[in-house]
Formats: structure tokens, sequence, C-alpha cells
């Protein structure tokens, strides 16, 4: 029987997708959990396993192809040797052809099967987008990484050298990448669909101008923001056809990293210590950094947190992006009334699921929380 591999949704509000890897070889025999391909997502790098076990047969995607979901990738059988079909309006990238025994010696002069492996270059996600993004081509660069791996720099050197050979100048701008656009979409999404307000207050943040050791501001602050949430259930609900649903109590903290803004989410945000959520985040801003975010770590996060204080930033007004309920931005601290610690926060949110009085009660309830009890 032939079993067909279709690209799932992996990740939340997911478009389209790119094939950055290809793992598995036509004609091997794959188990469920085998990996088959890799794809970059508008923000992340996923792994995609068979999800069937069989012999792989056809491959329907190169590396280099954009994918939409529900896309076919690859064609699988119980059998080695059965028969299958190629789903109609697909063309197959490699497929193995059925052979009798009499065939085998003449696989060489008629269309051997193919170990895509042999056909595959083998270099980093991360380089393979680099190279997307200069215009290179990925074939021509020669890899230094163990076992000819292309790396980073592996691709910026070819490109410094091909064009001192060439004498030619680099094409005026850069080409956005996969995470610019998408941030882009989103924002133009958000702006078109969502009905936003905002509302701002000096928050009292006496309770977490200062923490345990390895601590941040942030990493304190999304604590209370989680109790908070728990209190709200509207700063974390969301609207699903006529019904509004009510999400997680989790808190996504936008970052900027070499790949652009990513908002990784922290789970049960009210639940963990100050020490756990600060480890949390650094793991977040080095995976981000390197581009191996899962889409999982993206997901539920219809709160965020945006904090610029780091930077200076008093205050600033920040967008609810589509898939979003509401962002919390966070300006720098400073001595406020009475000379407590104090820091200016705006909350925008989606007006079809907050009211503005909802959004000042929340507002309230988090600095009983950040500024003690008695405030």
């Amino acid at each position: 029987m032939q079993k067909i591999i279709k690209l799932p949704q992996v990740a939340l509000n997911l478009e389209n997708a790119v094939v950055i890897e290809i793992s598995a070889v036509i004609g091997e025999m794959l188990r469920k959990d085998d990996l088959l391909l890799t794809i970059e997502t508008q923000k992340a790098t996923e792994e995609l396993p068979c999800g069937e076990s069989g012999y792989l047969r056809a491959l329907l995607v190169n590396e280099g192809d954009e994918v939409n979901a529900e896309d076919t990738l690859a064609v699988l059988t119980d059998e080695l040797d059965e028969n299958f079909e190629i789903p109609p309006s697909k063309e197959p990238v490699r497929a193995a052809r059925v052979e009798t025994e009499g065939e085998e010696n003449r696989r060489e002069s008629e269309s051997p099967r193919v170990d895509n492996r042999d056909q595959t270059v083998r270099a980093a996600p991360a380089a393979r987008r680099r190279a997307r993004e200069i215009g290179g081509n990925i074939r021509d660069v020669r890899g230094s990484g163990p076992a000819g791996r292309i790396t980073v720099a592996d691709v910026e050197a070819h490109e410094v050298t091909s064009g001192q050979q060439a004498g030619t100048a680099r094409p005026e701008g850069e080409a956005l990448t996969t995470g610019r656009r998408a941030l882009i979409e989103q924002m133009v999404a958000g702006n078109h669909e969502i009905p936003q307000f905002s509302v701002a207050k000096a928050l009292d943040v006496s309770e977490i101008a200062d923490g345990p050791e390895g601590t941040t501001f942030t990493s304190r602050l999304i604590y209370y923001v989680g109790r908070a949430l728990a209190k709200h259930e509207a700063l974390r609900s969301y609207l699903k056809g006529d019904r509004l649903v009510v999400g997680p109590i989790a808190v996504a903290v936008v970052m900027d990293t070499r790949y652009g803004l990513i908002a990784p989410v922290v789970r049960s945000a009210d639940q963990n210590s100050h020490e756990a959520t600060a480890k949390q985040l650094a793991e977040f801003r080095r995976r981000g950094d390197q581009h191996q975010l899962s889409s999982n770590d993206l997901k539920e996060g219809l709160f965020a947190v945006s904090n610029l204080g780091m930077l200076g930033v008093d205050l600033f007004t920040p967008l609810v992006f589509a898939g979003q309920t509401a962002v919390l931005a966070v300006g720098r601290m400073v001595s406020g009334r009475n000379g407590r610690p104090s820091a200016w926060v705006t909350l925008a949110a989606d007006h079809r699921v907050v009211d503005g009085a909802e959004a000042a009660r929340f507002l309230r309830t988090l600095e009983s929380l950040t500024g003690g009890e008695d405030t």
C-alpha cells in the first residue's frame, strides 16, 4: 500500500515554508519518527519526521522549493518493489522505479535509482539562508565544516571572493529575509484586521526593581504578568468564528536577534520561578540568534511583552500583530512617586476581545503585584 506524505500545519498561521534540507534517501526504509526533511517557516526552523513507516519511493520537492500547508512531499510504499502512483498534477523530483531482476545489470544506462544524499549539498540551515539573502548559489560554495558541511562563514567568504574575481558590485539593497517578510506580513495584517486601542500608566515596579542573581527585570516581570493574566481571561482570549476562546497563561517575549524580531513563549508564566524564567529566556535568545527555535516555541503567545527600557526608551506604543490579543510595552525604570521605582507601560489590545475598562483593570491588578499588594 502506498502512503502520501503531506506538509502538516506545523506553525500557527503558517502560509508557506521553504525546504532547506532533505535527509532521507530514495529506496530507504523509514520509520514514522525518522527525519524526512527540514523546512524554514516564517520564524523558525522545523524538522519534519516522516509520519508514516515504509520505503521512500518518490520525493516531490527539492531543496529551495517553497511549499504550502498540505502540499504533497513524498510517496512511501510498504514493499520496496511495489507499484505506486504520483498524485495528479505533481511531478516527482526524484523517484525509484520498480525493477525486475533482469534489469538490475542495466541500471547505470537506464536511469538508476537515485540516492538524493549524493545530490544534496551539506550545509547548515543558516548558511542556506545567508546564500539566499545575498543571491548566491549554495552549490558553488566549498564547505569547511565536518564532512565538508558549508557554514555561514564559507558562504560569505565565497561571496567576497566571487565579487573580487568578477570585479562587479553587489546589487543595490539587501534582500529581505524570510523572518523579515513574515514580520511585515504580520504587521500589515494586524493593522488592517485588528481594531486596536492603547492605555498607558506609570507602573509602580518596586517588587521587581531588584531580584535574585542571574535574573532580569523582564524575567521577573513575566511572573507578575502571568499572575495578572490568571485574573483577567479577556487578555488571553481570542475569537474563533462566533466564539470567544480562553487561551493558556502564557507570555510571548519580544526579542531582537540577528535574524529579526522573534517572540518565544513562556508557558505557565504564573508558576515559574524568576530564575527558571531567566534561564528559559537566555536559552530562547541563544537559539534565536542561531535560528534554531521550533514552531512550538512560538505558539500560544496571545499576550506579549516588549521591553525597550534597556535601550533608554521611556514610553512607546506597540502594535498588536495578527494572532495576538494584547501587547504590553515597557519603558525604562525611573524614580516615581515617593521615590519608588516606576516604569511607563502601554497596553495595546484587540478591541474585539478587550474593552478599555478591562485593560485598565488589568494594569491596576498588575501594579498591585509589581508594587506590592498594599499599593
